[in-house]
């Protein structure tokens, strides 16, 4: 978990879907929160969601809202 907490402050790149156009667009980032859900794998045996919330650092393209930002996949960023 510690490990996962410092990826808060880092600049990362994250990759988020336009919907409109149906690919992913690579933005630059910095990540403010790290989230780990275990609600389903405690309920249901499901699988531990790992999720971050960042705050993009240029203007958003169209088709991509800020709201997008909230809850993104571990595995949709990277260095």
């Amino acid at each position: 978990m510690n490990d996962l907490r410092e990826l808060i402050g880092k600049e990362v790149t994250v990759y988020i879907e336009d919907k409109k156009e149906d690919v992913f667009l690579g933005i630059r980032s910095i990540v403010t929160d790290v989230t780990i859900n275990t609600h389903r794998f405690e309920e249901k045996s499901e699988p531990i969601y790992i999720e971050v919330q960042a705050d993009p650092l240029t203007d958003l393209p169209k088709g991509v809202d800020y709201q997008d930002f909230d809850f993104i996949p571990l595995e949709n960023i990277t260095k």
